[in-house]
This record gives C-alpha cells, structure tokens and sequence, in this order.
C-alpha cells in the first residue's frame, strides 16, 4: 500500500511539473513569436474595461464647463490637483492606465468647446502593456490628427514620455522600456512644430546617469511625488502664462 501511495504521489508530482513547465514555454512562446496576440489582448481588455468606460462616461457627462486648459492622459494626468498646482482654472481628463488609443477615443468630448490649450500626457502604459515604438507612433499620428481636424485652433502641447526606475518598481517592467522611452520622445519633438504642436520635453529633468526615473521625484518607480509635480509645475509655468 505504502509503496503505491509513493507511486501515485511521485507520478502527480511529475505531471503538476510538467504542466508547469508548459505553460511556462507556452507563454514564452507567444510573447517571442507572437507579440501581436499579447499586445492586442492586452490593450482591447483595457479599453473594454469597466474603469476605462466608466470614467470615461462620467466625464462625458459632467456639466459643461468653460476652460481654456485641458489636462488630458494617463495615470500622470489623473493623479495630481492641476488647478491648485499651477493656480489656474484647468479641466483634467486623466485616466490612470489610458493609453494613446484610449485617449483618441474619448478626445471628442474635451474638443468640444474648442478649448485654447491641450497639454497630452500619455504613452507609457502602451509601452508597458507590450506595444512597441513603430505603434505607438501610429496611436499618435492618429491622435494628432484627430485633434487637429475636430478643433484646429486648438494649440496641442505633447509632454514627453518620463523615465521608470526600476529598483523602486515592484512589477516587471519591459526589458527595453529605457531606449523604447527615449525613442517615442524623440517621434514626439520631430512631430512638434513649435506653433501650432509644442513639445514639452520634461525628460532630462527626471532622468539619472543610468536612464531611470530619479529616486527624488517617485515613490513606486513610474508615479511622481508631490516633488516631482512641483518640478513639473515649474517646467510648465512658460506655457500657461496667459500670454502664451
């Protein structure tokens, strides 16, 4: 009896191994040659989840309220008080996790009372989500275009994408986030002509000598502190005088 036990148990032990071991492949196996499907999976999952929709919802639906500012974005946005940080009546239409895409899909909303300024933050969960640089550019010629068409008064101010640290985040990040960054920042001031689209190239003053986000200005690797908002702040202050 006790040797079938042992048998048995050894004979489980091999097969819970193996399924493991299987999944393990299975799983590398589509994100090395299959990085379309994950990608895919990943970003259609967001724009189809209940916080996306609902906060993008709740914001449609707000009165309407006249601001020459929009804040619009991703977590960046979303998480910081911009009327009390730059002391200026703003509209903030941040999603924590939007991506380009997301952002795209609900630009109509803020666009509709044509509003002076447009400051975009937004770029980095599509990275970290598995999208790579070639499409994340394309998410943002479309974005561009869409806001250039539907309110072309409108003047469009693109924050570069800022730096992660790694040793601070808790979750993997992607292997080649650090030059994926620097080359979706680099699309980003080619696209800018200086007139009509600026870009805000905030980078050089987050990032250290090894390409992360410095220590000072985070607490979790990719969100800023209120340190790092300040220094923002200070950055922006140029661009929303009310002669510019």
């Amino acid at each position: 009896m006790r040797k079938t036990f042992l048998a048995c148990s050894l004979i489980l032990n091999l097969v819970l191994i193996a399924g493991g071991l299987l999944f393990v492949l299975k799983r590398d196996f589509v994100k090395r040659f299959i990085p379309s499907f994950s990608t895919q999976t990943a970003t259609t999952v967001y724009i189809e989840s209940p916080h996306y929709l609902g906060r993008k919802d709740v914001y449609e639906n707000l009165p309407r309220k006249e601001s020459q500012i929009i804040f619009a974005g991703d977590s960046m946005i979303d998480f910081c008080e911009w009327s009390e940080l730059i002391e200026r009546p703003v509209i903030k239409r941040g999603i924590n996790g939007d991506t380009v895409k997301g952002l795209r899909l609900r630009i109509d909303g803020m666009l509709r009372d044509k509003p002076q300024k447009l400051f975009i933050m937004v770029g980095i969960g599509d990275l970290v989500y598995g999208k790579t640089v070639d499409e994340v550019k394309t998410e943002y010629q479309e974005l561009i275009k869409t806001i250039q068409t539907t309110s072309p008064q409108t003047q469009i101010y693109l924050h570069s994408l800022l730096p992660a640290n790694r040793a601070l985040r808790q979750s993997e990040l992607p292997k080649n986030l650090e030059n994926d960054i620097i080359e979706v920042n680099r699309f980003l001031k080619e696209k800018a002509d200086g007139k009509n689209t600026v870009f805000l190239d905030l980078y050089p003053q987050f990032v250290d000598d090894k390409k992360q986000l410095k220590n000072e200005y985070t607490i979790d690797g990719v969100h800023l502190n209120g340190q790092g908002y300040l220094k923002w702040r200070d950055i922006l202050r140029p661009y929303i005088s009310a002669d510019k």
